[in-house]
């Protein structure tokens, strides 16, 4: 028996209420008023599965993260015609997605496969993305190189800007990441003063389940033919403001500028999927 918990908009909810009533295996547990309630139930671990909508006020990785600490998968609802709400859902990590119209037979396999898996995220399609921004695919990984140096240390940003326009001299597609903890000067180095901290609002967009392809071309400008730059952080304390959280690149090389109070080197470059 799979246990289901739901936060739905009102326009679909009824309907769906009454599918949910007629799937083989499925029990409705609880219809949830709003994300608080759907938090909040899903940590007494009553349910094994929640259904939410798209449009969830509040509905981000940390909600999910928090759905997925106390073992509950998440599915969503959505029309067909939403490619907005169906494209963010999957954004966050939503592969799971039903539609009003599907038949009890339908929800209840996919709800009950769901609970039984390990996550809530199995490998979906590759974004659509620009001309120049090829969509990321993930079978191929992308190359990461990390410039690394004690604070304090000159050179590292130098050092990764040299790197990244060689690379993209040479003809791959490079991002160059400013992560320098205490001060980022990449942006300055190369006249860039002006932008805002591409960084941080990436960090925000995925959170939220907004950031994709065309999103992060449009963070992270284009300073030669193949090189884009997302830039940093000018102050320390303005990095608890960047959660932790995936993205894919349509980048075939990352370089990234880094530093570290941490007495022990870190590993200079290595090798991960985008």
């Amino acid at each position: 028996m799979t246990t289901v918990l739901t936060a739905l908009t009102h326009r679909h909810e009824a309907a769906f209420v009454e599918v949910l009533g007629e799937a083989p295996g499925i029990t409705l547990v609880r219809r949830c008023a709003d994300l608080a309630e759907l938090l909040s139930t899903g940590a007494a671990g009553v349910a094994r599965v929640a259904v939410v909508s798209p449009d969830l006020r509040g509905l981000d990785r940390d909600a999910l993260r928090h759905l997925a600490g106390h073992g509950v998968r998440v599915a969503g609802l959505v029309t067909p015609e939403d490619e907005e709400g169906e494209r963010r859902l999957r954004q966050l990590g939503v592969a799971t997605v039903l539609h009003p119209g599907d038949d009890a037979g339908v929800v209840a396999a996919a709800l009950g496969a769901l609970a039984d898996a390990t996550t809530s995220r199995p490998g979906g399609p590759a974004e659509e993305a620009p001309d120049d921004l090829p969509a990321p695919d993930p079978r191929v990984p992308t190359r990461v190189t990390v410039v690394w140096g004690p604070t304090g240390a000159p050179g590292r940003s130098t050092v990764a800007v040299t790197l990244a326009a060689r690379l993209a001299a040479a003809g791959i597609r490079t991002l160059l990441v400013d992560l320098d903890t205490w001060g980022a000067s990449v942006a300055q180095l190369l006249g860039l003063v002006d932008e805002a901290p591409g960084v941080a609002a990436a960090a925000r967009a995925s959170e939220q389940g907004t950031l994709d392809v065309p999103g992060l071309a449009r963070l992270a400008p284009e300073v030669l033919p193949r090189l884009r730059v997302l830039t940093g952080l000018p102050r320390a304390d303005r990095w608890r403001s960047c959660a932790p959280a995936p993205s894919r690149t349509s980048c075939a090389w990352l370089v990234a500028s880094s530093t570290t109070s941490s007495s022990t080197p870190a590993s200079p470059s290595r090798t991960t999927r985008s």
